[in-house]
C-alpha cells in the first residue's frame, strides 16, 4: 500500500510541474490543554504560480458548492482557524472574532531551519529531519527532498523538499501529509474571488490590535446578543415564552472556555486573559 501511494504521488508531481496543485494535510491539535482534548481538521495547501493558500478543506468544499449555485457563504470561526494566504511579498493570517474577519499582515521571512542527518521512512517517503524555533515552539519537520516543493502547512516553508510530517515537541500540533491532488483551478480565479465576494471586508490589524480585539471579546462575549435587548425567548418545541438568558452566567462559562482553549499554534502570541 505504501509503495502504491508513493507511485501515485510521484506521477502526480511529475504531471503537475508548472501547474496548480494542492496538498491535503491532516492536522491533529490540542486547544484545550486542561483536558488535553485532541481534535482533527482536514487542511488544504493550495498552490499556484502567484499565491499560496492554507485553509480548511471544509471551506474549500463549501466554496465549490456555492460557486456552482451562485450563493453567498457565511463562514465560522472554526473554518478560519489556521488560515493563511501568501503572495510574493506578504503573508496574511486570518482571524475571526465576534463575527468579524481580521487579517494580520507580515512580510515574508526566511525561516531558520536546522537540517539534521537523521533519515527515516514515513509512508514510503524517505524523509530527513529538520528543526525550527518559531514563535514559542520548537518544531520537527520530516521532509522528502526528492520532491522540490518548498512550501508546507500553515506558515512553514523554505525546506529543500516536501514536508511529509511536522509537529511541535509538545505534540500539541501535528501535520501529516495525506495526498496530493491535481487542481485545474487557479487560486486567483476561485478562492480569492470567493474571499473578496463572501467574506466581510477583512480589517488589517497589527499584533497589538489583534490582542486587544481578543481581550474585548473576552470581556463581553455576548455583546451582540445584549444589544438586541432580548425581553424573552421562545421554546422552539412548545412555543412557550422563556425568560431572557442569564448573561452573567453565560459570560463566565464562555470566559472559562476561552481560557481553557488558549493554546494557539503561535504560542508566544497567546493572549494573556485575566
Amino acid at each position: 500500500m505504501k509503495f502504491f501511494l508513493l507511485n501515485i504521488l510521484t506521477f502526480v508531481f511529475i504531471s503537475i510541474s508548472g501547474q496548480n496543485f494542492k496538498l491535503l494535510y491532516n492536522l491533529e491539535f490540542v486547544h484545550d490543554t486542561i483536558n488535553n482534548k485532541r481534535e482533527n481538521k482536514q487542511m488544504v495547501l493550495w498552490i499556484d504560480k502567484d499565491s499560496i493558500v492554507f485553509c480548511s478543506n471544509e471551506l474549500i468544499n463549501r466554496d465549490s458548492i456555492n460557486q456552482e449555485n451562485n450563493e453567498d457563504i457565511y463562514v465560522s470561526s472554526d473554518e478560519i482557524d489556521f488560515m493563511t494566504i501568501k503572495d510574493k511579498n506578504y503573508l496574511y493570517k486570518y482571524h475571526f472574532i465576534d463575527n468579524y474577519l481580521y487579517k494580520n499582515l507580515e512580510k515574508n521571512e526566511i525561516l531558520d531551519w536546522n537540517i539534521k542527518n537523521e533519515i527515516k521512512k514515513i509512508n514510503g517517503f524517505t524523509c530527513q529531519l529538520a528543526t525550527l524555533k518559531y514563535k514559542g515552539r520548537i518544531w520537527e519537520a520530516w521532509f522528502d527532498k526528492s520532491y522540490t516543493i518548498s512550501y508546507g502547512p500553515y506558515v512553514f516553508h523554505g525546506l529543500p523538499g516536501l514536508i511529509v510530517q511536522l509537529h511541535d515537541l509538545k505534540n500539541n500540533y501535528n501535520f501529516s501529509l495525506q495526498k496530493v491532488v491535481d487542481s485545474k483551478k487557479k487560486i486567483s480565479q476561485s478562492f480569492f474571488a470567493f474571499s473578496n465576494k463572501n467574506f466581510p471586508k477583512a480589517l488589517v490589524v497589527n499584533n497589538n490590535q489583534l490582542k486587544k480585539l481578543y481581550l474585548t471579546h473576552y470581556s463581553n462575549p455576548y455583546r451582540r446578543m445584549k444589544e438586541k435587548k432580548i425581553i424573552y425567548m421562545i421554546d422552539e418545541k412548545t412555543g412557550e415564552h422563556q425568560p431572557p438568558p442569564d448573561f452573567d452566567k453565560l459570560t463566565k462559562s464562555a470566559q472559562k472556555y476561552i481560557r481553557d482553549n488558549n493554546n494557539p499554534i503561535e504560542l508566544s502570541e497567546a493572549v494573556k486573559y485575566p
